[in-house]
This record gives C-alpha cells, sequence and structure tokens, in this order.
C-alpha cells in the first residue's frame, strides 16, 4: 500500500514522462491526456501540504478515487472509449474541485484529491460531491460510477519549522477505505475513521500530529484552533 501500490498502478509506464501528464493544480491547469499518470507530482504535492498543514495548524484530507467496472467497460466497449470516460472523468472533478484543491491521475482510472483545510466532515462532502457529480452525468454507452476512499489528519497547534510526516501510511489509509467501498457494493464513498480498526492505523512523526483514531476529536470542536467551518 502507500508508496509502493502507487508504483504499482504505474506499471508500463515511462517514468520520465511522469509529470508532464494529467495534472492540474488548484483545478486551474486540467491536462485531459490520459495516456500517463501523474502520481509523482501528487506524492510531491502530499508532501508540500502536510508541511503546510503541520506549520498552519490546519487539517488536510486524502481522496482516492477509483472508477467502478473500469475492466469490464473497456473489454466491452474498447480502449479508445475508456480512454473518452476518463477524459470525462477529468472534466468533471475540475468543474466540482474547490480552486485550492489538487487533483491528479495517479494510475489506470484512479484519481488523487488533495483537500487543503478540509476536516471529515468536509473532506466527505467533497467525496459525494464528486461521486454524484459522475453518477449523474449523461455517459455516452452506460452509467458510469465510482468509488472514493477518504483519510483526514489534523495538527493541533502550529510548528513553525515541521518535520513532514511519512505519506506512505496516509495513502494506504485512503487506499484501504476505498477498498471497504468496493467491498461494499461500489458507488459510494468510506472516510477511514468510519472504518471499525481505524484505531490501528497512525501515522509516525516527531511533530505534534496526531493518531487518525484521535482526529474526529482534535477537528470537530467548535471553534478549534486552525479548523474554519466548512464553506
Amino acid at each position: 500500500l502507500g508508496d509502493a501500490s502507487f508504483g504499482r498502478r504505474q506499471e508500463g509506464i515511462p517514468e520520465s514522462r511522469l509529470g508532464r501528464a494529467f495534472r492540474f493544480l488548484g483545478a486551474r491547469n486540467c491536462s485531459e491526456n490520459v495516456d500517463h499518470a501523474d502520481a509523482e507530482a501528487m506524492l510531491g504535492q502530499i508532501d508540500i501540504e502536510l508541511e503546510r498543514a503541520v506549520r498552519e495548524a490546519r487539517p488536510l484530507s486524502v481522496l482516492i478515487l477509483d472508477v467502478d467496472n473500469f475492466k469490464p467497460y473497456n473489454d466491452e466497449f474498447g480502449h479508445l472509449a475508456g480512454d473518452e470516460v476518463l477524459r470525462g472523468m477529468a472534466r468533471v472533478l475540475k468543474k466540482h474541485a474547490r480552486r485550492s484543491d489538487f487533483l491528479a491521475r495517479i494510475g489506470g482510472e484512479e484519481f488523487g484529491v488533495l483537500l487543503h483545510a478540509a476536516d471529515r466532515d468536509g473532506a466527505v462532502r467533497m467525496a459525494e460531491r464528486f461521486r454524484l457529480g459522475i453518477e449523474t452525468t449523461d455517459w455516452p454507452r452506460r452509467r458510469i460510477t465510482m468509488s472514493v476512499g477518504a483519510v483526514t489528519v489534523a495538527f493541533p497547534k502550529p510548528v513553525p519549522r515541521p518535520k513532514t510526516p511519512e505519506r506512505s501510511q496516509l495513502l494506504a489509509a485512503a487506499d484501504r477505505a476505498l477498498y471497504h467501498s468496493k467491498e461494499q457494493g461500489r458507488n459510494r464513498v468510506t472516510h477511514v475513521q468510519d472504518l471499525a480498526a481505524v484505531s490501528e492505523v497512525t501515522v509516525s512523526t516527531e511533530t505534534n500530529m496526531a493518531p487518525l483514531s484521535s482526529i474526529a476529536a482534535l477537528i470537530d470542536q467548535p471553534g478549534s484552533p486552525g479548523c474554519p467551518a466548512w464553506a
């Protein structure tokens, strides 16, 4: 899971061309090139956003979105039709994203979204916005849906010079939530905090980063510093 799973999703993709394909920063610079994934950009941006979240004592949420039953779609309608679905996904995600969000295709039919200053409820709300946007789009051949996994991390107070936490466990948690969405029938959103075993998921760091099992208490308190109300 985590960084390793991102590597597996990049199999067959020339690494030298990563970073030029399918990146949209702040939902303002969206490419619809589906030939290559940009997991490298996603990983780099996670490091930047984690450091920013620690410094500003704000929550950060990560979404992993996966097109449901994409292989059967490709098998039935062909890869060109599948590529058009991915382009359509990019357009829909861009339409529903905030300007502060970072979105990227991270491999195959998977997309990643970084939600700056989004607490658990905000992350679920955004994930549902993306999910419904895909579900209600008028697709040319058949209905398209997607499943979403979400994770949120928060910090109780700012750190002037933070040590960036490891990203791999954060990604693993989002991936685990996505897997749960698939297991439960697809076309749904799961936040890792909703899973019974969430207390087992922690992120090792020398900063004041809270374990995922206690994040809800940190970010859902009214008036918590660094946690603005969701707009």
